[in-house]
């Protein structure tokens, strides 16, 4: 198959490799661009991190104090955000259920709400309200912007033709907000009726949910959130073709 990936660009190479062994067609072409900020943190002043997504732990390790900062127990939203924790060199990594409300309930079960604050670096458009729902808890959250992820204002030209003339059969999506953003881009481009052929491999429910006003041929969702099950799906449909 040839399929489209969405992914930014740092998340993108790798995962094209891994198609690429399978025997697919990989084309690149992220819809969300991301961009770090410049921040200070004293880690002194926290008892844990709270990850809710890859690039969130890419910011921090910009920090001139993130050799401090990673000797902090790190809560991670799902395997994605628990494995770059480690590959960063947090020692202590638990990991909830994959998304943003298990991530609450996982720290609610295994922390006490009173102690020093839980630190929080996320994008300037994070997903869900995890600050606010473990503020619910009595716990307290402080929140960091360290990135800001700018959206893909159109299909660039190679991609839209490869849509246009069916050369793409399917597209991997991560997040609820990259789906959205295909959908405006597909309504965008015309190409509200071109893509009954694709199949959209979607990393959980609530991404799949966001391509409802898309015609498709399949709209599949992975067992677990993480990139191995959307993989081992890939494959599945590959082989049923």
């Amino acid at each position: 198959m040839q399929i489209l990936i969405t992914r930014p660009e740092i998340d993108a190479a790798p995962l094209a490799k891994a198609l690429e062994a399978l025997g697919h067609v990989a084309v690149i072409m992220p819809l969300l661009d991301i961009r770090f900020r410049d921040f200070g943190i004293n880690p002194s002043c926290y008892r844990g991190v709270l990850a809710t997504s890859a690039n969130g732990v890419r910011a921090l390790e910009r920090c001139n104090s993130f050799e401090n900062i990673k000797t902090l127990p790190l809560y991670a939203v799902g395997p994605a955000s628990a494995a770059e924790a480690r590959r960063a060199g947090f020692a202590h990594v638990e990991t909830a259920g994959g998304d943003v409300v298990r991530l609450g309930e996982h720290v609610r079960t295994h922390l006490e709400a009173e102690g020093a604050p839980l630190l929080h670096v996320s994008g300037k458009a994070a997903a869900g309200d995890l600050q606010g729902m473990l503020d619910g808890f009595g716990f307290r959250v402080e929140r960091i912007i360290g990135y800001e992820a700018k959206k893909a204002r159109g299909f660039t030209p190679q991609v839209l033709q490869m849509l246009q003339e069916g050369d793409i059969n399917a597209v991997l999506l991560y997040s609820p907000r990259t789906a959205v953003i295909f959908s405006d881009l597909v309504r965008q481009s015309g190409l509200d009726e071109a893509l009954g052929h694709v199949r959209f491999f979607c990393l959980s429910d609530t991404v799949g949910a966001k391509l409802a006003r898309i015609s498709a041929k399949a709209v599949l969702v992975a067992q677990s959130p993480d990139q191995d099950a959307l993989l081992d799906l890939v494959e599945q449909c590959s082989q049923d073709r």
